[in-house]
């Protein structure tokens, strides 16, 4: 009997994170996940007490897997280059967790911002810190440059492929594959062997720049 109510909460939960991320928390609502889920609408208020505590749980689920493989990642002695690839792949790799974190960014509840930025972007934002002091990059300027990294990942996760193809006049997967690379390589440029005080890395270089 715990194993079926353990799949049925499963099943909620799946079935609310693909349409949550597909549609975003507003247009979704509890008779479409019990559809998708199989399960009566009774049963989401039974497992997690409303909508938005589920697309928390959601959120808070997604959220725990990218750190437990990026914690493991660092402990095991990671560089930034390794870091921001794994972020870098796991956003292109299922995005998600990116479409929903933005959701409740954007979203007008207040609470709603402030729970994002302390339970996703917060500890998100603390592995690229400690993989930056790490490589000897927390400066301001690598920071601004990650911030920019971040930014352009979450670009790539809600344009959709037409509008890829639109802007860049290019197929969106050699696009996006391209995007990717170049915004990683900026990020993890090499040190300057004989900068001055200061300027340790080479400046950043503007997402959407030609340059």
């Amino acid at each position: 009997m715990a194993n079926d109510r353990e799949q049925s909460a499963e099943r909620i939960e799946q079935a609310a994170t693909d349409l949550f991320a597909r549609h975003g928390y507003d247009a979704v609502g509890v008779r479409d996940i019990a559809r998708m889920a199989s399960v009566p609408v009774s049963a989401i208020n039974y497992y997690f007490g409303s909508k938005e505590a589920l697309y928390r749980e959601c959120t808070r689920k997604l959220t725990a897997e990218y750190l437990s493989e990026a914690r493991a990642r660092l402990s095991a002695g990671a560089d930034l280059n390794e870091v921001m690839s794994h972020y870098l792949d796991t956003a292109g790799r299922d995005s998600k967790l990116t479409k929903l974190w933005l959701d409740l960014q954007l979203s007008g509840d207040a609470e709603a911002r402030a729970y994002s930025s302390r339970e996703v972007l917060g500890p998100m934002w603390q592995i690229l810190s400690e993989a930056l002091a790490r490589d000897g990059a927390s400066t301001t300027d690598r920071r601004l440059e990650a911030l920019s990294f971040v930014g352009a990942v979450v670009l790539d996760a809600v344009l959709a492929d037409d509008q890829i193809e639109s802007l860049l006049g290019e197929p969106s997967s050699q696009a996006r594959s391209r995007w990717r690379g170049e915004i990683l390589e900026r990020l993890v440029a090499t040190r300057r062997p004989t900068a001055p005080a200061g300027e340790m890395f080479e400046p950043g270089v503007g997402i959407g720049s030609g340059n």
